[in-house]
């Protein structure tokens, strides 16, 4: 799998080694079609036109890329506690 999908662990192997979520931004669950399409405009933008799409990223509110704007997407990193709680079986908030 290409991408994350908004609920469970199925993640990329980076976005599991930097604990990282991709999760929807317009208050709906991201469908197959939003999840293979993220990963394409990524690559598609960042091909043509790599530092449009660094520039969007420093200056939107949220730090998205092109792709993320047009998918409706945000890439989140997990509280570092998470994980903790995760791994001792204490429940997270």
């Amino acid at each position: 799998m290409l991408a994350a999908r908004s609920g469970g662990d199925s993640a990329t192997v980076g976005m599991q080694a930097m604990d990282i979520v991709l999760t929807p931004v317009r208050g709906r669950p991201l469908d197959g079609w939003a999840i293979l399409v993220h990963p394409l405009l990524f690559w598609l933008t960042v091909w043509i036109s790599w530092p449009v799409s660094i520039l969007f990223a420093l200056f939107t509110p949220r730090q998205q890329m092109i792709h993320d704007l047009i998918v409706g997407t945000l890439m989140l990193r997990r509280s570092p506690m998470q994980r903790f709680w995760r791994s001792s079986g204490m429940p997270s908030v």
